[in-house]
């Protein structure tokens, strides 16, 4: 995917995951790089199986197991012992094979090996659960062994393709892994070799998935830490030292919007007692003002009884509430200032008018603010 930028190519990822995801045909999409099979990192598309599932490498054979393999059946179908084929592929007779993962077959030198007592190295894990071979094991086995790596706690493909230099996909490729990648700890994959070279682990990095990071020693095994001593804190004291007085918070002054008598104040109190604002009672038609400068927010119909509404929006996230108004003189996105009018109380019997400041969504007492 040479030549395309970074953000493309991380938005190609999630579409190409959902898809994958979802089963769609990714090959319509138009993404390039996705209308094409995927090349792995380490050399061209591996060729087809023959009818037994055989793939003839330049200095080596594997065959890939089919839907419901096990060791015991692949050996029958190609002629082979079991035991021999389980050995030298370093895994268990009864090892469980994956759809799609492949053994590496030994040549007759090798199978001789094997039948001597010689069993290929397993990367990260001991041989367990193998039947005992009488012999003495070969030291220099003939032709060349593909390296097989048994899966750790912790470990993941990527870490284990990091570990080989290898590519993950190929990895996963050789070794029927799902779509997930997911790999148990305990079982064993091979490592695809790369142009005919079998891979060697590659030293440890820092903070390499699957590895454990280099620990420095501690500064006291180089030199002591000093002793335990008991250190007396005096508090502070003296006229300088007092604590700062607080900054005066600049509380925003609201005019009185209306001249009434309050005839009920605000209350937190449940029930009908209950008051987020004031109510006045005033004279028909009085003027209503607004109580600080700012901007009108809203001019709307209260389906809560009171009437037509004009909210005002303030500095330091307040905003102040005109209820029971007519003859609105104001509309939304409107600048007013201080004292200046915005409408008349409502007519009714007698004629009152609510006022409420909020902060927020959060009703507060306007009185400290009048």
């Amino acid at each position: 995917m040479t030549g395309i930028s970074r953000s493309r190519t991380t938005g190609c990822v999630a579409i190409f995951a959902i898809c994958a995801t979802a089963g769609c045909d990714i090959s319509n999409l138009g993404i390039p790089g996705f209308d094409r099979p995927i090349p792995t990192e380490s050399g061209p598309i591996d060729p087809a199986p023959d009818a037994a599932g055989i793939i003839q490498f330049r200095d080596f054979r594997v065959v890939v197991a089919r839907e419901g393999d096990t060791i015991g059946r692949i050996a029958t179908r190609l002629g082979m012992d079991p035991v021999v084929l389980a050995r030298y592929n370093g895994l268990p007779s009864t090892y469980i094979l994956r759809t799609g993962e492949r053994l590496a077959l030994p040549d007759d030198g090798q199978i001789a090996a094997v039948q001597n007592g010689w069993t290929p190295d397993v990367v990260s894990g001991a041989l367990d659960n193998l039947p005992a071979t009488a012999g003495k094991p070969a030291e220099n086995p003939p032709g060349k062994q593909l390296t097989r790596h048994r899966v750790e706690r912790g470990e993941t493909v990527y870490s284990i393709a990091q570990l080989y230099g290898v590519s993950a996909t190929a990895l996963a490729s050789w070794n029927g892994l799902t779509g997930d990648l997911r790999v148990e700890t305990g079982k064993s994959l091979i490592i695809p070799p790369q142009d005919g070279v079998t891979p060697t682990v590659r030293p440890a990095q820092p903070n390499v998935p699957g590895t454990n990071s280099p620990v420095p020693p501690p500064p006291s095994t180089v030199k002591p830490l000093p002793k335990n001593e008991p250190v007396e804190v005096k508090a502070p004291s003296g006229p300088d030292l007092k604590p700062p007085p607080k900054p005066a918070v600049k509380r925003l002054k609201f005019a009185v919007p209306v001249k009434g008598k309050v005839i009920k104040p605000y209350s937190q109190a449940s029930g009908r007692a209950k008051n987020e604002g004031i109510d006045y009672q005033t004279a028909p038609a009085a003027p209503v003002v607004a109580g600080a400068a700012g901007e009108v927010a809203l001019v709307s119909r209260s389906l809560g009884g009171l009437g037509t509404i004009v909210l005002v929006r303030h500095p330091d996230d307040l905003m102040s509430v005109y209820g029971r108004v007519d003859d609105v003189t104001v509309k939304k996105g409107d600048t007013v200032r201080r004292g200046q009018k915005i409408g008349r109380v409502a007519d009714g019997t007698p004629p009152v008018f609510h006022f409420e400041i909020r902060r927020g969504t959060q009703s507060i007492d306007p009185t400290p603010f009048l």
